[in-house]
């Protein structure tokens, strides 16, 4: 049989031996030419050629260019540089520069703002701390309104000198607050020490006699014999030994102190005490124990509130 469609799309079937004659369609009644009989061979080698052809089309269709080994976009044939990531397509990775200079010395401006504005924070504690100091000597009472505004101009004047606001800049107004009151503290301590000792001390015998002793040996008003004797006990007693002065010497050394002090006037025994006496004594203590001697539950308030006073102003906390 032979099988063939219509131009109206019905199917005619007619025998081998209607092959190059003419038939009519039974749907629509035109007349068609019956075409040749194929052998069924011929019809496999037909049908592979076309799916041959249909596939050497479809891979024609969907082959693609080269493409970047690093992004996976496609880049036009012969091409040295993908536009999409910068790779080379060679399978190198293009470097590029990038210029930090910029950034170098906005870092080195900021850096230099914040050492300037320790510069001025530093100088304003210390400033603070002495007015502190002075109005608490004056007045003989300590205003720890004073102690809070010492907080208050060392996070204004860290913030304004360092052009920003930030935690850092607080963190720094915070700490030169807590230096300016401790020199302020230290200075309250030693002038309250020395008022105290000289009170307790300036009219005493012994600490006068100490006092005089001490300056005529700095000032070389001992005679030669006497002064090199008293070297070679300070000496001694400095590497742990212990040296008496001959008797005729040590008899000396006291006709010559009893005439200082009866040439010396009331005052000027009490002043030999305080330039003498009073220090060697405030020399046993140490700071940590003058400090901690001084501070008070009302301290700790005040300067609670002026740190916190001073970092809030650097660090921008203030409304």
């Amino acid at each position: 049989m032979i099988k063939f469609s219509c131009d109206c799309g019905q199917a005619i079937r007619v025998p081998e031996e209607y092959a190059g004659k003419r038939a009519k369609c039974q749907k629509c009644g035109a007349i068609q030419r019956v075409p040749e009989a194929v052998a069924v061979g011929d019809d496999m080698g037909l049908l592979n050629d076309a799916i041959s052809s249909k596939a050497a089309s479809s891979t024609a269709v969907t082959k693609a260019g080269p493409t970047c080994g690093h992004c996976g976009s496609e880049v036009r044939e012969g091409a040295k540089l993908c536009l999409s990531c910068g790779g080379l397509i060679d399978g190198k990775k293009l470097k590029t520069k990038i210029k930090k200079d910029g950034a170098k010395e906005q870092a080195a401006r900021a850096a230099g703002s914040l050492a300037i504005a320790l510069v001025v924070g530093g100088i304003i504690a210390v400033i603070g701390g002495s007015i502190w100091a002075g109005i608490t000597i004056v007045t003989n009472y300590e205003i720890g309104y004073v102690a809070w505004g010492i907080g208050l101009l060392v996070g204004l004047a860290v913030a304004t000198a360092a052009g920003t606001q930030s935690f850092a800049v607080g963190t720094y107004a915070a700490g030169l607050a807590a230096l300016g009151l401790l020199i302020g503290k230290l200075m309250i301590f030693q002038w309250g020490a020395t008022g105290e000792l000289m009170q307790m001390y300036q009219d005493n015998e012994v600490a006068q006699t100490v006092s005089v002793v001490q300056m005529m040996h700095e000032e070389n008003e001992f005679s030669e014999p006497v002064m090199s004797a008293l070297e070679e006990s300070q000496n001694a007693e400095e590497n742990g030994e212990e040296l008496e002065l001959p008797e005729k010497l040590e008899k000396k050394l006291e006709e010559e102190l009893d005439a200082k002090l009866d040439s010396m006037s009331k005052d000027e025994l009490r002043q030999a005490v305080k330039d003498y006496f009073v220090p060697a004594v405030l020399e046993d203590v140490s700071y940590s124990d003058r400090i901690s001697n001084s501070f008070s539950p009302w301290d700790f308030l005040w300067f609670g509130l002026a740190l916190f006073t001073a970092f809030r102003v650097g660090a921008g906390g203030t409304e």
